[in-house]
């Protein structure tokens, strides 16, 4: 399935930081002089380019590159031609370029000339586009550990911001897009508006396909989340469980019982479990007999950053400059997109599992949501009137960080309302013209951005009505393709393409245990401002 990216537009700013960054580097060597011969470790990249380098500026190579532990070499330079194209911080041609150092760079990124429009195409399309710079993403560049990976939403007032979701986590190539719908706390202000930031913190590149904000009317005693599938539900008296334990036999119920920094995580014990195999673990409780035939289990929930060790040290770092033709070309072949999301569906995700006559039985299950924001989901449970249920939510040991676990009694569709963005505005700079339109439907239309960029999307919802409460969710559609850091390319020998094997997650737990603790305090330490 091809994609014409033409009708993609890059919004454009150069945040302050960035003039700070082009006055103290001094670091961008680009050079035409002889080249060394290339060695033994240099790994060769098919697939066109985009080199995005610490003063700001982006290199883009459409033939693809050749990167060594200290380089970045166009492919044709060694046949005797000028084999990039340099553009500046305002995204104008800046010359022929053979080669950039690789401590000059923050990220590479690969994309394939097909289905996307090289920054080498986007002078003569009047084009520009979102940069990154500063301090923060030397140190990304820096540390694998950074933080990522998707675009991050924001509410703002004058108490200040709020986390509000983080959207389509894991959607890592255009065959992956994926949709989320995230519950909001904002509402909306005096003027009928709901306004939203949404931000690049991170080195990668976000393809916005689709934003609009849903609208849900409800009683005050009512709540709004979203269930397994992304649909919202109406919940209401919402309960504590009596008794909840984990595969290990934990009373975990103290950590699920509030909104606090009490947190279910797996235990050590089950952690080295799966080191050796025995990768699952689960949580288990029981909801009394009821009237009807359906319950709600609500959670708050997020993932830990299992899943960003394995997309960054096991998927990304191990294949070194390979990753890039991994990202541009592989995954976007059906056969190796299917086989990768099959293999994902089949062992990340939470599973609700109900006991029946014959064991437990898989009822519905929830995909990964993310690192970063916490998310309200209710499981469907299908509830006996004559006896107890019991069932367990099940799934990869540790991969989930879970705060709160209750239940309902009333569950119940809820009716909505769809609210398209009226207006989209760079977070710095100037407007560009029809911004709206990349985001008002799922079509070949998309905003891109760039690391350290963002834009503030503005939603008209109408006034609030005196007896009633409205609840928002942001319904968001996309993908995007991370940036290759130099350290994932140093003294790395091409192991060829990642393919999951029955040793990927016994050597996920190993490297689990070894990152965990300096990657949780890395990545939320490394945002990239967007101001």
């Amino acid at each position: 399935m091809t994609r014409h990216r033409l009708a993609r537009l890059q919004v454009a700013l150069v945040p302050a930081c960035v003039l700070t960054a082009l006055a103290v580097s001094g670091c961008l060597r680009i050079t035409k002089s002889k080249l060394a011969p290339l060695s033994k470790r240099s790994q060769m990249v098919e697939s066109p380019v985009r080199a995005f380098l610490a003063d700001g500026s982006v290199v883009v190579f459409m033939d693809g590159v050749h990167v060594s532990d200290s380089a970045v070499v166009g492919r044709g330079a060694y046949g005797g031609t000028e084999a990039g194209q340099r553009f500046d911080l305002l995204r104008e041609p800046a010359g022929a370029v053979t080669s950039v150092p690789l401590d000059s760079v923050l990220g590479l990124e690969a994309f394939d000339r097909e289905t996307d429009v090289g920054l080498s195409l986007l002078a003569s399309l009047g084009v520009t586009v979102l940069v990154v710079g500063g301090a923060v993403a030397l140190a990304c560049a820096a540390d694998p550990k950074c933080f990522g990976s998707c675009p991050t939403v924001y509410s703002v007032d004058e108490n200040g911001e709020v986390l509000e979701a983080e959207a389509f986590s894991y959607s890592i190539s255009p065959l992956l897009e994926g949709r989320d719908t995230d519950r909001l706390s904002v509402g909306a202000d005096a003027a009928g508006r709901v306004e939203l930031e949404i931000r690049n913190e991170a080195l990668e590149t976000h393809f916005i396909n689709h934003l609009e904000l849903v609208e849900v009317r409800h009683a005050a005693a009512e709540r709004v989340v979203t269930d397994e599938d992304n649909i919202p539900v109406i919940v209401r008296a919402l309960h504590g469980f009596e008794r909840i334990v984990d595969r290990d036999g934990r009373d975990v119920r103290p950590e699920l019982s509030g909104r606090d920094d009490r947190v279910f995580a797996s235990s050590r014990d089950r952690i080295a479990e799966a080191r050796s195999g025995d990768d699952r673990d689960w949580i288990e409780a029981t909801l009394p007999p009821m009237g009807g035939d359906t319950a709600a289990v609500v959670l708050r929930l997020r993932n830990s950053l299992l899943n960003t060790v394995l997309f960054y040290e096991l998927m990304l770092d191990a294949q070194g400059a390979r990753a890039l033709d991994w990202m541009a070309r592989d995954l976007q072949r059906i056969g190796t997109a299917v086989e990768l999301g099959s293999w994902f569906h089949g062992t990340m995700g939470l599973r609700l599992e109900v006991e029946t006559d014959t064991g437990f039985q898989e009822v519905s299950r929830f995909g990964d949501t993310g690192p970063i924001a916490w998310k309200e989901v209710a499981f469907r449970v299908p509830v006996r009137s004559d006896a107890p249920t019991r069932f367990r939510l099940a799934f990869l040991t540790d991969a989930w960080r879970i705060d709160q676990m209750r239940w309902s009694a009333d569950v119940r569709d809820a009716p909505t309302r769809t609210i398209p963005a009226s207006a989209i505005t760079p977070l710095v700079g100037a407007a560009a013209d029809d911004l709206e339109a990349k985001v008002a439907a799922a079509d070949d239309a998309y905003l891109v951005t760039s690391a350290g960029t963002g834009f503030v999307a503005t939603f008209h919802v109408g006034p609030d009505l005196p007896d009633e409460r409205r609840t928002f969710l942001l319904s968001s559609q996309g993908y995007y393709t991370e940036w290759v850091r130099p350290n994932w390319i140093r003294g790395t020998v091409d192991g060829g393409p990642f393919r999951p094997t029955d040793g990927t997650i016994p050597d996920l737990m190993e490297l689990w245990t070894e990152l965990q603790g300096p990657m949780e305090e890395a990545f939320h330490a490394t945002r990239i401002p967007v101001r």
